[in-house]
């Protein structure tokens, strides 16, 4: 089955890690000030590059995180913050 345009988690996967999300997006309605950065952790994997602004942060539609991180800072703090989380992940 699928949701939207994404497919679903497949029950075997979702019901072993006992939560369902695979991916996120973030969005304000007015960029102008603001941004919102956000990150999402895999198991085995690590923290996955930054996204940020609405866009969508995904790894594998079966393979669901287990931890988010998100942060809303002016635009002048905006790439600091982005390059800071970064050092978390396993480029």
């Amino acid at each position: 089955m699928n949701v939207g345009n994404r497919k679903r988690i497949p029950i075997e996967i979702a019901s072993k890690y006992l939560y369902g999300i695979s991916g996120i997006n973030f969005s304000l309605k007015d960029y102008s000030t603001y941004s919102v950065i956000y990150q999402i952790y895999i198991n085995d994997i690590g923290w996955l590059p930054c996204e940020s602004d609405g866009k969508e942060l995904m790894y594998k539609y079966d393979k669901p995180f287990s931890a988010f991180r998100m942060n809303i800072v002016p635009k002048s703090d905006k790439q600091y913050l982005i390059d800071y989380w970064n050092l978390d992940t396993n480029k």
